[in-house]
């Protein structure tokens, strides 16, 4: 049965998932001396610990690393140690050797090492890869050299997680493997007209407070295009996105805000339409969780920001204004 959204996970069977789920833990040995301190609920802690901590599935493990941070170690090893060692490969350009992570493992292009960047991992951090020893500086490298850009033939859809990847290595151009110059103001303009594009049907919905009648464009992007601005908030954060282009990312947040409420009550609707489904109400759960936990993470990240870092906040009526990257972000 196909989910609301585009699946954002390994092609796994439900009962591949439920027999890993039940058996996680087991195989592997973990600990969590040093783990840096995260404010997550102790039963969400319980929850990843128990269900992410899988190593026959490394797109659990980086999950299980943005969820709790670092310091978590597998059988005496640091998860990110583990995922890099088992995970990365080597692909030859024009006589020169780069390293990435393949498709099938990671399912979207550069997400593992965003989630690596993101959540801390020294550039330093080494790892065996083809007989070899690398460091994180080198995936990072890789990424940018395999990057090709042609925004009219560009996957939007796997877009994100490259452009938070670039956002997060603070490289405004280079040169890739072939040749082609990267210029990552147009990576990021070309990513913004693809949600402005996807979000144009909900705004008419939105301005008058009405529900959502049906599916629109942008719930067919991977989890509800929510990635996609989420990789807005981190390029705008890191002064990567132009005046004009945050006043967009202003609109499409506020189009987030409205869709806190509209997605579920359009989810709960599509799910009762095909009630005897089998498995129905976990795609429906899933579902609800995609859209509220990927929102909830571009609304909370200027928070974040704003508390205990360099950025400062400007009271603008019913929002903050971000002294940095100049976005307006809803507080409530």
């Amino acid at each position: 049965m196909a989910g609301f959204y585009p699946v954002c996970a390994p092609p796994l069977t439900r009962r591949q998932l439920f027999t890993g789920a039940l058996g996680a833990g087991l195989a592997a040995v973990w600990t969590a001396e040093g783990a840096a301190p995260r404010e997550t609920a102790p039963g969400v802690r319980r929850f990843i610990e128990r269900y992410a901590m899988r190593p026959e599935d490394p797109w659990a493990l980086v999950h299980a690393i943005r969820g709790l941070g670092l310091g978590y170690r597998l059988n005496g090893e640091s998860l990110e140690a583990y995922v890099l060692r088992t995970c990365v490969r080597v692909q030859e350009v024009r006589q020169r050797r780069y390293l990435y992570i393949p498709a099938a493992i990671e399912v979207h292009t550069n997400m593992f090492l965003k989630t690596f960047l993101e959540a801390g991992v020294p550039a330093s951090e080494p790892f065996a890869a083809d007989g070899r020893v690398y460091h994180l500086h080198d995936l990072g490298a890789g990424a940018q050299a395999l990057f090709r850009f042609d925004p009219r033939t560009v996957d939007r859809d796997d877009l994100a997680w490259s452009l938070i990847a670039f956002a997060e290595l603070r490289a405004p151009a280079w040169e890739n493997a072939y040749g082609e110059r990267i210029e990552l103001q147009a990576v990021v303009r070309c990513g913004l007209q693809a949600l402005q594009e996807a979000t144009q049907g909900l705004k008419p919905y939105a301005a008058a407070g009405l529900p959502l009648p049906e599916k629109l464009p942008i719930h067919g992007l991977t989890c509800g295009g929510t990635h996609l601005c989420y990789s807005l908030v981190v390029a705008a954060k890191h002064g990567f996105l132009q005046a004009a282009g945050r006043e967009l990312l202003r609109d499409q947040l506020q189009l987030l805000t409205y869709r806190l409420r509209a997605d579920p009550d359009l989810i709960d609707r599509y799910y009762r339409e095909i009630a005897a489904a089998p498995g129905v109400e976990l795609f429906r759960a899933g579902a609800k969780l995609k859209v509220l936990g990927h929102a909830l993470e571009c609304l909370g990240t200027p928070r974040r920001m704003g508390s205990g870092s360099r950025v400062r906040w400007r009271k603008h009526s019913s929002r903050r204004r971000c002294r940095r990257c100049g976005v307006f972000w809803p507080i409530s």
